[in-house]
């Protein structure tokens, strides 16, 4: 009770004597869960400096479900100031809150036309309880027990336009895209309608204009749901969707700067308790405000186990950009290590053990002690739970490190990987045409 009562709503029952106890037992009963675990999150540093942004997420869902209303807020920072850190904070006081609120995430990615609307497609997995490894029976039967629509044959034109975002295979001609939109919305106010929603778009700075398109539509359609939009972007969404963040209809843009030198000096005192001041100073003045370049420098001194004082560090050995910090952070590690990690690289954002084994033509179980070594250094971390059944899930701490690692492949190394993850996905996922379609292009 003591280590889940966060998670679930509990009623408490009569104490119950028990053999070999003196005492009666104190007991409870489970009656609901009142917040969700599904990625493993372990941080390494405190949450400093951005007290008054979370307070504004905070405060805009809460009138999202008091209202109830459908809310937009997006985040704006450049890479590595704390976007993702931000809403995983927000997250973590949602667990908070008594009632259930649905959470569901998709994250755009920087790799072509080709899944546009991949984001749309994973919420839609996650709700759903689709993992990729699913056949088209699977699928169907998982997509037939979320459609809300007591109609049946609402609920067989609901199924033919929301199906392909999840690789289902449907025999209707591709509707107009006003139709589509109208039941991609439908869907997502069906997830609404249980209770407070929460949905998190990553990085949409990559994303395709028809899904801005369609974000657009929704946030313009839906009414009366407890619904709060979150969007994640680096700055340049102003060029590339000019009309995201000039919408003015219950939407608030959240900019985040570089932490103060004050909030940096106490991210750095608890991250490098055992260093001098005089390094720390030199530590805030590199790291331009980046939580992210602190968080990494810190585990670059455990990595090499730097003495109390940080005596073996001279100010000319602190990379200047969190990009050198990387770059030096993965020279510095074991051969093995650091190939497991430029495999995970090709295959994306989240991989999977199997999917590095494939690619390295290594053992599984070497795969994944090589990745478990890799969390423990704060370069990956574990996802639960795994999309692909049977396979461990993984997902580099931030897209800096997944691009890092991936630069260091020359182009033809990086092509024959490319086909290498390709081939391990036509067996394992079969039905994740869009992926397949990016290796092997």
């Amino acid at each position: 009770y003591q280590t889940t009562r966060h998670i679930f709503r509990y009623e408490a029952l009569a104490p119950a004597a028990a053999k070999g106890k003196a005492e009666p037992l104190v007991r409870w009963r489970p009656l609901a869960p009142i917040a969700r675990r599904e990625e493993a999150q372990v941080e390494v540093s405190p949450f400093v400096g951005r007290e008054l942004d979370l307070g504004e997420l905070v405060r805009l869902f809460e009138r999202s479900r008091t209202s109830p209303s459908t809310e937009l807020v997006t985040i704006v920072a450049e890479p590595g100031i704390g976007k993702s850190r931000l809403v995983r904070e927000f997250r973590r006081h949602l667990d908070a809150v008594p009632d259930l609120v649905t959470w569901r995430l998709g994250r755009c990615l920087p790799y072509g036309d080709e899944i546009s609307l991949r984001p749309l497609g994973e919420i839609v997995k996650a709700h759903a309880g689709m993992l990729d490894t699913d056949d088209q029976a699977i699928l169907s039967a998982k997509l037939d027990a979320v459609l809300s629509e007591p109609d049946t044959t609402l609920r067989a034109w609901m199924k033919d336009r929301v199906g392909p975002l999840v690789g289902l295979s449907v025999e209707a001609a591709p509707p107009e895209q006003e139709e589509a939109f109208t039941a991609w919305r439908r869907f997502l106010e069906g997830i609404a309608r249980s209770g407070p929603t929460v949905l998190v778009v990553e990085d949409l700075h990559w994303a395709d204009p028809a899904l801005v398109a369609f974000l657009e539509h929704f946030l313009d359609h839906s009414a009366g749901l407890q619904i709060l939009v979150v969007a994640t972007a680096r700055p340049e969404v102003e060029e590339r969707h000019p009309t995201w963040l000039a919408r003015a209809h219950h939407a608030t843009v959240v900019s985040l700067t570089g932490l103060p030198d004050r909030a940096m000096a106490a991210l750095l005192e608890s991250s490098l308790p055992d260093t001098s001041p005089e390094l720390r100073e030199t530590v805030v003045a590199r790291a331009g405000g980046s939580p992210l370049y602190a968080e990494q420098l810190a585990a670059m001194l455990r990595d090499h186990r730097t003495p109390a004082g940080g005596e073996s560090l001279d100010e000319a050995a602190i990379p200047a950009t969190i990009q050198a910090l990387l770059d030096a952070r993965m020279d510095a590690l074991p051969a093995d290590a650091r190939a497991v990690l430029v495999d995970a690289s090709v295959v994306g954002r989240t991989f999977w053990s199997q999917a590095v084994a494939a690619l390295g033509d290594r053992e599984v179980a070497d795969a994944e002690a090589l990745l478990a070594e890799l969390a423990g250094r704060n370069l990956v971390r574990r996802v639960l739970p795994s999309t692909m059944a049977g396979a461990s899930e993984f997902r580099f701490v931030h897209a800096l490190v997944r691009d890092v690692a991936y630069a260091k492949l020359p182009r033809t190394a990086r092509a024959r990987r490319h086909a290498a993850a390709g081939g391990w996905l036509e067996t394992a996922a079969p039905d994740r045409g869009q992926d397949l379609a990016r290796h092997y292009a």
